[in-house]
Formats: C-alpha cells, sequence, structure tokens
C-alpha cells in the first residue's frame, strides 16, 4: 500500500506535541528556578544594605614607585571582627587622615611622619583615635606646635618603607621619621620569603649597602571584581567574614604561606633552601634595609626611631589575666611561626642597638595601661590596636620624639629646620 508524502508528515507530526509537552514543563523549571534565585538575591543584597554593617572595600591601582596601593579620593566604611566599624578617609595624596597634605610647614612647627602598614592606616578605630593624630595632640598639649603625617597600608614591609622614604616622605621635609614595625614585616620584606606574585615591588641591600630594586608584577585593578565588590553580597561574605579563607592566625598563617611558595619554587630568591637559612638570610636583609633606612634619614638630617608594635600574646595575657609562657627559642629560632611576636626582642631591637637607631618596643607600656584599665588593646578576632593601644602608643612615640628632638636637635624643637 503506498502512502503519499503529505500523509507521512502527517502521521510524523502527530507524536510532536506529546514530546513538546513533555520537555516544556523542564524548560519552565529552569526558568522558575534561575528567577526564584535572582529574587532571592536582590531581596539579600536589599537586606543587607537596609539592615546590616557591610564593609567597603577600597579600589586599587598600579603606582610605579611602591605597586599596588589604594585609590586616593575614597571614603567608606570599614566593618570587621571584634565590634569594628569605622569610617575612612583617604586624602587627595591616598592616606589615611582628615586632611590633605602639604609641603609647605607653618612657622615654628615640628613635622613627624610615620610609616607603617595597616596598624598605621589604621583603619580599626575612628581615624581622630589614630596613634598618628594621638601623638600630634599630646606633642600639642606639651606646648609643641605639631604636624604628624602617616603613612601606611595593610600589606606593606621594610622595603616598601624605604621607597616611601626615599620618594615622597622626603618631600615633606619631616622634622623625625618613626618605622612603626609589626611582627610580620620581614616576611613582607624579605625576598626569601616573599612569593614573587605580590604586586609590591621589593628592595635588596647587599653587603656593601647598595640598594637594588625589584620590580614586581604590573598590577591591573580587574574590572570582574570591582563589579563583584560592588554588592553589598560578595563584601559581607568574602570581604567581611572571609568565608572564601582560613584564618589560622598570625601565628600559623605566614608559616604555612611559605611552605606553599616553597613547593612551588615561588619565592623571589632562595628557592630549594630550608627554612632554617631561608629565615637566617632574612634577618640578616632586614638589618641591611634598616641600615639602608637609617643612612637615607640621616641624608635628610632627621632623626629616626623605630616603634615596635609590642609581643601581642604578652600583652593579651594581662587582659586575660593569664600567666604568659614564652616559647623556646630552639622551637623556631628566625621567628617565622610560633614565636613571630617575638621578633622585636629577637631582631629589631638588637639590630637597632648594633646601627645606632633609637628603638621602643611597646609591649609594656601598652600591658601596664590593659591592667590598670581591665581592657583588651586589641580586639576578639583580630589583632589590630584598639583605641587603648593606639592612645599609649601614640603618646609614648610622641613623648619619644620630644626627647630626641629637645636633646639631639633643639632647632627641630623650636621649629627652626
Amino acid at each position: 500500500m503506498n502512502v503519499s508524502e503529505t500523509e507521512n508528515r502527517e502521521l510524523a507530526n502527530q507524536g510532536r506535541p506529546a514530546v513538546e509537552r513533555r520537555r516544556r514543563p523542564w524548560l519552565f523549571r529552569l526558568m522558575a528556578l534561575f528567577a526564584s534565585l535572582v529574587i532571592s538575591l536582590a531581596l539579600l543584597e536589599g537586606a543587607l544594605r537596609l539592615f546590616v554593617p557591610v564593609t567597603d572595600v577600597p579600589y586599587y591601582f598600579w603606582d610605579p614607585v611602591i605597586g599596588a596601593r589604594m585609590l586616593p579620593g575614597l571614603q567608606g566604611r570599614y566593618v570587621g571582627k571584634g565590634g569594628i566599624d569605622t569610617r575612612y578617609h583617604l586624602n587627595r595624596q591616598g592616606w589615611n587622615y582628615p586632611e590633605d597634605y602639604t609641603i609647605e610647614k607653618k612657622p615654628r612647627q615640628v613635622r613627624v611622619c610615620v610609616i607603617g602598614d595597616s596598624y598605621i592606616e589604621a583603619f580599626q578605630v575612628p581615624i581622630e583615635n589614630s596613634l598618628t593624630l594621638i601623638a600630634q595632640h599630646t606633642m600639642s598639649q606639651r606646648g609643641v606646635p605639631a604636624q604628624w603625617y602617616s603613612f601606611g597600608q595593610s600589606g606593606w614591609g621594610l622595603s616598601t618603607y624605604y621607597l616611601l622614604l626615599q620618594h615622597y616622605v622626603s618631600f615633606y621635609h619631616p622634622d623625625a621619621v618613626v618605622i612603626f614595625l609589626i611582627m610580620n614585616d620581614v616576611y613582607d620584606s624579605s625576598p626569601y620569603l616573599r612569593s614573587r606574585s605580590l604586586p609590591l615591588n621589593l628592595v635588596e641591600v647587599d653587603e656593601a649597602g647598595v640598594v637594588h630594586l625589584i620590580e614586581a608584577p604590573r598590577f591591573e585593578p580587574g574590572r570582574l571584581r570591582r563589579l563583584a565588590y560592588s554588592t553589598a553580597i560578595c563584601r559581607y561574605f568574602f570581604a567581611q567574614l572571609g568565608l572564601h579563607r582560613e584564618d589560622p592566625g598570625v601565628q600559623e598563617l605566614y608559616i604555612r604561606g611559605l611552605r606553599v611558595a616553597m613547593e612551588r619554587g615561588d619565592l623571589i630568591a632562595g628557592n630549594g633552601l630550608p627554612i632554617e637559612e631561608l629565615g637566617a638570610k632574612s634577618w640578616r636583609h632586614t638589618e641591611l634595609l634598616l641600615g639602608a633606612i637609617r643612612d637615607r634619614c640621616k641624608e635628610m638630617n632627621t632623626p629616626l626611631l623605630l616603634a615596635y608594635c609590642g609581643n601581642g600574646p604578652k600583652m593579651r595575657s594581662v587582659y586575660e589575666k593569664t600567666d604568659y609562657k614564652p616559647i623556646s627559642r630552639d622551637v623556631d629560632p628566625n621567628c617565622l611561626g610560633k614565636r613571630i611576636w617575638c621578633i622585636g626582642e629577637d631582631l629589631f631591637e638588637p639590630a637597632a642597638r648594633r646601627l645606632g637607631i633609637e628603638y621602643e618596643d611597646l609591649t609594656e607600656p601598652i600591658a601596664e595601661e590593659v591592667r590598670r584599665t581591665g581592657q583588651r588593646y586589641d580586639f576578639a578576632g583580630d589583632d589590630h590596636y584598639g583605641e587603648l593601644a593606639h592612645r599609649v602608643a601614640g603618646e609614648r612615640i610622641a613623648e619619644r620624639i620630644m626627647k630626641m628632638l629637645g636633646q639631639g636637635n633643639v632647632g627641630a624643637i623650636s621649629g627652626e629646620r
């Protein structure tokens, strides 16, 4: 029996509606799922913006002198662990400070420049309560008109401090310079401990004291990352809560990162060497770098003070009312892990003494104030200074600077420079 082509097409099409009916529910379900996801995210975004304190994330740009640093002129909110909720203001020069910096000084005014990392950046406290402005207020209250400028950003170390001193700080003609040291500065400065992928320029100092620049890979701000962090969802869950990363504490964080870089052969220098040798080379490099900073300040005819943030576990034990138990030096002789907080007494202070640099360890002054007030010096879950430590550090450093200027540079304390 012959069947025409028309009849064949009609017979074939008879099954299509049933197939399409079976497919359409899946399509509708996918569309409904996507729509519900979009609506849920929109509701979550709105709820976070309206009812939850959410941190802002500063934008960065490429500074050919330093590397990646925060974009000048930004203002925002910083929310972190332990109840941190403050505002920051980056002036036209890119520093967290209420005013723009000027090169000209007022008559009889003493200018002090403080260089450091996130402790000097001071996002964790209101800027007027930062150690820089506390020090300025302390000197002014003692009858010494003062202007203190801060130069700090999270993740910086001694290499960046040298570059800042050479290319930025020197233009403001300071009467004194303070380098604020913290426990991880060796990690952030040593080519034997730092990954080559970090977007910060590094300096290496040879035994003759000659400084060599190691340029970092150029940082290109990611548009996708900026778009993501424009949402409250990403800022809250990733920048604020850090759900994408583990936080084992500073005593484990850096040594873990070092081991990973060693396994990948990603160190700037010293790949293949054991940790003990990397640490020893880093200590020598740190002393050479401190010597280069001292020499630059001498060229500027500017007194230099090194101030160490203090031994965190020792200061914390006073608040917690527990006995501080020092860890044997044999466990971590180069202060790269469990003894990272001991680097002040083990490395910085002896190096400063050999180099003839004024040195201030803030452990005891802060611990004493914690003991007197019963307040903690930092935040729960965050090792940065709280207002108590900023106040004590600012007052102590100001006293030390006044003493240095009064005894060693009378002209500076009277504003004659």
